[in-house]
């Protein structure tokens, strides 16, 4: 599951970091598999550091239940709230520095744009819960 984190970020980065530097129209069109790839990273970082300082069990399939469908709520509504203040944070930029700077480029072109953004999101936090669920069902 780290290996896959990893190499999910790296992707993730060399996208980004190619697009923007070379051809800003195409950022709109592969803004919904950015957000995926960034609902899984972020998972993934709550769900390591879940484990790590709170409650120390080695797969969100526990034997507890309760224990378990929590930490796939918070793993879940973290990432969700991460994504949200992430599209505050596009539109406070968009509004404050594209605009009076004259920038055309726009992180956020409607509402529409941010909720499918926010739909991404949370696609790819519940893909890296049924993954995490399915490893960890296999070990037990």
């Amino acid at each position: 599951m780290v290996f896959i984190s990893l190499l999910s970020g790296l992707i993730f980065l060399l996208l980004h970091l190619t697009i923007t530097l070379f051809n800003f129209q195409l950022l709109y069109k592969i803004d919904k598999i950015e957000h995926f790839i960034a609902g899984f990273l972020v998972s993934f970082f709550i769900w390591a550091f879940v484990n790590k300082y709170f409650i120390p069990i080695k797969s969100l399939a526990s034997p507890d239940k309760s224990i378990s469908w929590f930490r796939k709520g918070f793993i879940f509504f973290g990432t969700i709230s991460i994504g949200f203040f992430w599209e505050i944070f596009e539109f406070l930029i968009d509004k404050f520095i594209n605009e009076p700077m004259n920038i055309p480029f726009r992180a956020q072109i409607d509402n529409f744009d941010t909720m499918t953004d926010m739909i991404a999101v949370a696609l790819g936090s519940l893909i890296f819960i049924i993954l995490t669920i399915q490893k960890g069902n296999r070990k037990n």
